[in-house]
């Protein structure tokens, strides 16, 4: 209302007096008997009334957006933008004069419009009594007793509709029209199971287009069309046209995802008394035949064209967020979730809750009649059911961290999902999961904990992995606990014991666990373990996530370099490195087949590893080799060790960024002259509260430079392992691709589309993991 310059209701008498009191004073009120006394007193004694000339480009209505992408904006729908929605509608079969619809949508929205006016094409229209569609009873009743044969609704009132045994009832239906949200093909298929005569549309079409841009008509024999769980939005209705276009504003390829376009009739006039905010959305693209302007409406939302021609639905791009680096769709998740037949509704939102950092979050209603849970299990038991389904579905960054149930989802007034109210029952759930420390040891290292993570408002139960913790914070992390305690926590101590409260227990019963350079990544698994060596600085928390990727039936083992802990000197050459590490390694395996993987620098010490073994008359089984090459666009040809060396600065500011292309790189090589100002200015980059670790780190990786490049210069040795070598995207080719002497096993070279540092992160780890699984079954 507050961009109406003035404003008139036109109400009843009996409503005047309680509508007064709802809005301001400078309002005007008219009523029917207003009207009715003003037209006596003029002497208007015919019944025949003055009818206006109207032109197609008259506006027609002014219908408010919902909000949810926004404040609510006044979308100004011209008189043949409607005619083409109802001609489309009829020449389609929808409507007609042997047709009945039931108008059930509040009249503030814009499917209420074409509902109404539904009349204007012979077509019976069964007026419904306000809120049936939140009764689904009194809505098949309607529906029965009135024989409609047109349906339109969204999504979630589908889904409570095929719930319920009476909808078997409703045989009179001939099309159901769905918009406004996500349909998945599970929706769809159990809807035809119930309604075998019955035409399901697909809809899809933001207010600034008329009601309907585009639609899918959804048979038993296309259902299936596409890779996606969701049904495709479809080819534009008649007089529309689609551009997918970039960010530059230019058409995208067949197949690539792009921003949707709408131009044509039916596209608004624009927004009421926000000229600013229609120039922004309504705007004219050199993009005719002829490079002629086409004025388009920006819509926000996301899609491609498949290769059957129709358009597929990817998002809004106000709705893609970065997770840990990565972007997500949080309405691929939805769609995703809702595929389960154990799901009746899903919302995913960003929670910016008391980490202070951007997490997944999922309120999840469970279909009441596709309960597949024998006996009644708690929250935590759910949260791994679905954490562990999702996880075949999606990558593992795309699944949420945060899960509320429901037995009801919260709906606006027409019927979406309440977003709103999701979002107070995620920030609730916060609230409840935060447990504050219990003790002064718990509260130490709480302190230590929101230093190293750079957050507050922790719980004592938190994992630390979840909260974004990595492997350099996690390494910083126990340090500061020993120096605090004074005690020898070993660095894998946080993959067994990940919790604040957990840590705290190990403390106050001076318990200790047996120090040891090799970490435990994946406990699981009854064949001989996997030992995987780390890249350059030597610490194997950042094998994690591939550790978890690869097969539960080994348990995976990164090794630690040897300098990384307190009181360590780096070793000087490549050998001694590599036979203390075996030493290490024959603490948990004492004889072979052993089985062996390298990552980037890594890669020198398992091919060294497999070469003593032999030398010693062990089996290596088989040796898995990761991005040996050297990443391009890394200097080298100056080979001192002194900080005042910019390539030197380069690659150990890279080791901690794990980024090439770091845009703090230029400021890092601007302030570091020497190693006290180096590790300083990572220190503070990285919230490191201790330096020694980060002198530390660089003394190996300055160290293992040195041996990488006299390992280089090697190329007598050879082994007879079976060796396969994954090459990164773009990488310098490596002695072990350039020296086919090397291996007298057999050596196979498999390329991937996949950068250096990707490889241990999502979703690249992904397709390295089933690569491996293809070239080397055994692991």
């Amino acid at each position: 209302m507050h961009l109406i310059y003035e404003v008139t209701v036109f109400t009843q008498e009996k409503l005047k007096n309680g509508l007064a009191k709802l809005i301001s004073e400078e309002t005007k009120i008219i009523t029917l008997e207003d009207v009715y006394d003003f037209s006596i007193s003029q002497n208007h004694t015919t019944s025949t009334p003055t009818v206006i000339k109207l032109k197609s480009e008259n506006l027609a209505y002014i219908v408010y957006t919902s909000g949810s992408t926004g404040k609510p904006k006044g979308v100004l729908i011209e008189h043949r933008s409607v005619v083409n929605q109802i001609l489309w509608l009829m020449s389609s079969g929808y409507l007609g004069e042997d047709k009945t619809i039931i108008h059930k949508t509040p009249i503030g929205f814009d499917a209420a419009q074409w509902e109404m006016l539904s009349i204007s094409s012979g077509t019976k229209l069964v007026v419904s009594n306000f809120g049936v569609d939140k009764n689904v009873f009194d809505l098949i009743n309607k529906i029965v007793s009135n024989k409609v044969t047109l349906l339109q609704c969204v999504p979630t009132l589908l889904q409570a509709l095929v719930n319920k045994q009476q909808f078997s009832e409703c045989t009179s239906l001939t099309h159901i029209l769905c918009g406004a949200e996500s349909l998945t093909k599970k929706l769809v298929q159990q809807c035809l199971d119930i309604l075998t005569n019955c035409m399901l549309v697909n809809l899809y079409g933001p207010a600034e287009c008329t009601c309907n841009a585009s639609f899918y008509e959804v048979t038993q024999a296309n259902l299936h069309v596409g890779e996606n769980v969701g049904v495709p939005i479809g080819i534009p209705v008649d007089n529309t046209k689609f551009y997918i276009l970039d960010d530059s504003g230019l058409p995208v390829s067949d197949g690539n995802i792009g921003e949707i376009c709408v131009s044509g009739v039916q596209i608004a006039r624009g927004y009421l008394n926000q000229g600013d905010l229609t120039s922004e959305h309504f705007i004219e693209y050199p993009i005719g035949d002829n490079f002629e302007p086409i004025r388009v409406y920006r819509t926000g939302d996301l899609a491609y064209l498949g290769s059957e021609g129709v358009y597929h639905f990817a998002g809004r791009s106000d709705t893609q967020v970065k997770i840990k680096g990565m972007r997500v769709e949080l309405e691929e998740i939805k769609v995703v979730l809702e595929s389960l037949d154990v799901v009746e509704s899903a919302a995913v939102l960003v929670n910016e809750g008391r980490y202070g950092r951007k997490s997944l979050a999922v309120c999840i209603q469970i279909n009441p009649n596709k309960n597949i849970f024998q006996e009644k299990i708690n929250r935590d038991e759910l949260v791994s059911f679905f954490k562990q389904k999702l996880s075949e579905l999606i990558p593992d960054y795309m699944v949420p961290s945060v899960f509320v149930f429901v037995d009801s989802m919260p709906h606006t007034v027409n019927g979406k999902i309440d977003m709103r109210k999701i979002k107070t029952l995620i920030d609730e759930r916060n609230v409840e999961e935060l447990i504050a420390p219990r003790n002064s040891t718990e509260e130490a290292i709480l302190e230590i904990w929101e230093s190293a993570l750079g957050i507050e408002a922790i719980s004592v139960t938190d994992d630390f992995f979840n909260l974004g913790g990595d492997s350099l914070s996690a390494v910083d992390m126990i340090l500061s606990i020993n120096a605090r305690f004074n005690t020898k926590l070993p660095l894998h101590i946080i993959f067994t014991a990940p919790k604040i409260e957990k840590i705290a227990g190990i403390i106050d019963r001076g318990l200790t666990e047996k120090s040891s350079r090799l970490v435990c990544l994946q406990p699981s698994g009854t064949k001989p373990p996997i030992f995987c060596w780390p890249g350059l600085g030597g610490y194997p928390i950042n094998l994690k996530v591939l550790a978890e990727k690869m097969t539960s039936e080994r348990p995976f083992y990164g090794i630690q370099a040897f300098g990384i802990n307190e009181d360590e000197i780096p070793y000087s050459s490549l050998e001694e490195m590599v036979s203390a590490d075996i030493a290490e390694i024959r603490k948990i395996q004492k004889e072979g087949p052993y089985y062996f993987l390298g990552y980037s620098f890594g890669c020198n010490l398992a091919f060294e590893a497999a070469f003593q073994l032999e030398e010693m008359g062990e089996k290596v089984k088989q040796i898995v080799l990761l991005a040996p090459g050297m990443l391009k666009g890394l200097p080298t040809t100056n080979l001192s060790d002194e900080y005042d060396n910019k390539e030197l600065i380069t690659l150990l500011f890279t080791v901690f960024s794990r980024n090439v292309d770091d845009p703090d790189l230029h400021e890092c090589l601007e302030t570091s002259c020497d190693e006290t100002s180096f590790v300083k200015f990572v220190c503070q980059k990285y919230s490191i509260s201790n330096p020694e670790l980060v002198k530390r780190i660089s003394k190996v990786v300055i160290e293992s430079r040195r041996i990488s490049r006299e390992r280089n210069r090697e190329t007598q040795k050879s082994i007879t392992t079976p060796t396969y070598i994954f090459s990164a995207l773009n990488d310098e080719f490596s002695v072990f691709e350039k020296n086919i002497d090397c291996f007298r096993g057999g050596r196979e070279i498999i390329k991937l589309n996949v950068a250096h540092f990707d490889f241990l992160m999502e979703p690249g780890v992904n397709n390295l993991v089933s690569l491996i699984a293809k070239h080397v079954p055994s692991l």
